[in-house]
């Protein structure tokens, strides 16, 4: 038997942060006094001001997670010098952007030497990560630079719109280039800004777009007024109001006349509502707890969260009102209490956009029923996160529906541990680790769903790095207040020499059609004893299936539910749909051919990715496919991109294709090659792209034998000792 080597499946760690694979809670109650992390939305806009304002601007608790993080780096590659002051741990200046932060440290300072309004053309792309707020906001301000710059994030930011805040930048006269003209990467050409007609309508009730647009007349030199449909967060205005801006505001009105410059300030960021929402809610629903909360911002426009829970009948109160930085701040102590159910729609969405999933768990212990309407915004979040908290909560037992633009929970029912999935989403993430606070275990063989984390009541939320974009102290907060939750932190791989079927590495394999990925693929599988992982089986799988049922293949919704009531499994080389052995019918060019449409679909893709990520969870797997080293694995173990030349991949689709009888002409195979190989390339879910730490090999000239000793050479050089 041959021998490969075991290493530990774990994510990278990112610089200043230890990532968290999963987290897994148990039923618990809360009590104690606790801070909660500064406000985010403050944050961001503190050291845009500071950046842009002149002079000195010190920001004290500012929240240091991977989202503010991104804005600091952002402007400090504009040349604006950002440092950053861990006063409970040693007290020394960091660089803001050095990695050597320490997440634990929790009374954080960060000093802007501001620059004024113009600042350095950027060197290469801004990066803004995952953060929605820095890439809307800081377009805005680039909008007003003479120079061209370039703003990107990553896979999830650059598929969320960006043309409400295109439109009117371009109006103003700045020069944008984006993906479909609607997503990031953004290319803003600035400078010679003319202002939008006054008043100008808003066309949503967006702080963002708001933010984006007051920030970019402030290099108009003309006065603006703006009206909201509907009044939304007002962080930006009260803070240009502190830094000397000539601002008013009137209701849904906003008038700017920038007529002064904004002078640097000393701020106080006040603790986050929405962070704040999660440990409420979770005192409110377990019993017995009890739970005072400090220094908390209740800006009008946040204060939503509280007025719709006190509805419900939670027990909260606020003590200690006060103002710091022009934001106002209270104390609020939370009770166990009885909650009813109530509608949610309305005017409240746009200021409780972020809480609803944290409220729909609230609403499962409601009595009554719980309606939360007008809210298709939450579809267009890091996740859609209305098929997020509806999926996953039903996981635990709820009983909750989906709606177009948001669901209907009847409660209160007994939710049960699961195994749930965080979609990547800091949000969906948090809300769940607060619901598996109440979960009971399931005492019924019958009832438990596969996997780990439900037979004793635990519940297990799986991906869970996520929440480091927002709150990196959240599990510590909870663990203070008594939670009875574990994390599961990486540590510096540890290789172990391993007999090949003991099944640990995964090994990922991508490239175009005809590459020799699925034959490679297999024999590595085999001679290693380990799972080979075919998921363009499950697409075509999927594909065969839509096309036997007739169903609309360009119908996104109609194919997201087919694939929520599809089962498909491997025996072997065998692929299985709804316990039928489909492997040869799945690779007639008929299916081949249609494909495209349902692996172009994300919330296929997203379900996939879950199966899938699920398959690899204890490893010893080869999956092949064209997004298995960037998407579904980005932390395989060894991953390998496989090409060769078109001809040759075409005459060996053309080969198997006659051998199978078939019927197929060559030039049809190369012409349905050179389009697949386009159609892969270019579509915007999961293109087809070789990932940077995968070995490329040409297997032009190559047999399937070399391929595969290559490939198992370079995995055990990679992990002998």
């Amino acid at each position: 038997m041959g021998y490969a080597f075991e290493e530990t499946y774990q994510s990278k760690e990112r610089k200043g942060f230890f990532k968290i694979m999963n987290i897994a809670v148990k039923k618990s109650f809360l009590k104690g006094t606790i801070n909660v992390p500064g406000d985010k939305s403050i944050s961001h806009r503190a050291v845009m001001l500071g950046a842009i304002a002149k002079g000195i601007t010190r920001v004290k608790n500012f929240l240091n997670s991977e989202d503010t993080r991104r804005t600091i780096k952002a402007f400090r590659q504009m040349g604006v010098k950002i440092s950053v002051i861990e006063s409970e741990c040693s007290g020394r200046v960091y660089s803001a952007c050095s990695g050597r932060v320490d997440s634990a440290c929790s009374d954080r300072e960060i000093i802007i030497e501001g620059k004024g309004p113009y600042l350095k053309k950027p060197k290469g792309k801004i990066d803004a990560g995952n953060s929605g707020t820095t890439i809307r906001l800081l377009a805005g301000i680039l909008a007003g630079q003479p120079f061209t710059s370039c703003i990107t994030g990553d896979k999830s930011l650059c598929f969320r719109p960006m043309r409400r805040i295109i439109l009117p930048l371009r109006k103003m006269g700045a020069r944008i280039k984006a993906r479909q003209d609607n997503y990031a990467p953004i290319y803003v050409r600035g400078g010679n800004l003319k202002p939008l007609s006054s008043p100008h309508k808003l066309e949503i009730a967006s702080a963002q777009l708001k933010s984006c647009v007051l920030l970019a007349h402030l290099y108009t030199g003309k006065k603006i007024e703006l009206i909201e449909p509907e009044k939304s967060r007002d962080h930006t205005e009260r803070m240009l109001k502190y830094f000397g801006a000539n601002i008013k505001v009137k209701g849904r009105h906003i008038i700017l006349n920038p007529d002064s410059s904004l002078s640097g300030r000393v701020i106080s960021i006040p603790g986050d509502i929405s962070s704040a929402a999660f440990f409420i809610i979770g005192a409110i629903i377990t019993k017995n707890s009890e739970v005072f909360i400090k220094k908390v911002g209740i800006n009008p426009t946040r204060m939503e969260i509280l007025s719709v829970l006190q509805k419900m009948g939670a027990n909260v109160q606020l003590d200690n009102k006060s103002m710091e930085g022009g934001e106002p701040v209270a104390d609020i102590s939370i009770i166990s209490s009885g909650l009813k159910g109530i509608s949610i729609r309305g005017k409240s969405i746009p200021l409780i956009i972020d809480e609803i999933p944290i409220l729909t768990v609230a609403a499962t212990q409601a009595r009554g029923k719980t309606v939360i309407r007008d809210a298709i915004e939450l579809r267009i979040k890091e996740t859609d996160r209305i098929k997020s908290m509806v999926t996953e909560l039903k996981k635990m037992g709820a009983d909750i529906r989906e709606l177009r633009d948001g669901m209907v929970i009847n409660g209160p029912t007994q939710l049960k541990g699961a195994d749930l999935n965080s979609y990547a989403d800091h949000r969906t993430a948090m809300a769940l680790v607060i619901a598996g606070l109440i979960a009971e275990s399931r005492h019924s063989a019958k009832s438990r769903p596969s996997g780990r984390g439900s037979a004793n009541g635990k519940t297990t939320i799986h991906d869970v790095e996520c929440i480091n974009t927002s709150s990196p102290e959240f599990a510590k907060i909870l663990k203070k207040l008594g939670a009875d939750i574990s994390i599961a932190k990486d540590d510096p791989p540890t290789l172990k020499l391993r007999r090949a079927g003991e099944r640990r590495l995964i090994i990922a394999i991508d490239g175009p059609a005809g590459s020799g990925k699925s034959t490679v693929a297999k024999e590595i599988a085999k001679k290693s004893g380990y799972v080979y992982l075919d998921t363009g089986a499950m697409y075509r799988a999927l594909t065969l299936k839509a096309m036997r049922k007739k169903v609309n293949l360009r119908s996104p919704k109609a194919l997201v539910n087919l694939a929520e009531k599809t089962k498909i499994s491997f025996k072997g080389e065998k692929v299985f749909l709804d316990n039928r052995d489909v492997s040869a019918e799945i690779r007639a060019p008929s299916v081949s051919n249609n494909t495209h449409f349902i692996a172009t679909v994300p919330g296929v893709r997203e379900r996939m990715k879950i199966l899938q990520r699920k398959m690899g969870d204890r490893g010893g797997i080869v999956a092949e496919g064209r997004d298995m080293g960037t998407i579904i694995f980005p932390n395989a173990h060894r991953k390998f991109y496989l090409d060769a030349k078109i001809m040759v991949r075409a005459k060996r689709r053309y080969k198997e294709l006659k051998e199978k009888e078939y019927s197929a002409t060559f030039k049809k195979v190369l012409q349905d090659t050179i389009r697949r190989d386009k159609r892969d390339s270019e579509r915007d879910i999961a293109p087809l792209r070789k990932a940077k730490d995968a070995v490329l090999i040409d297997t032009t000239n190559m047999t399937i034998k070399e391929v595969v000793q290559r490939c198992q050479v370079l995995t055990n050089d990679k992990y002998q000792d």
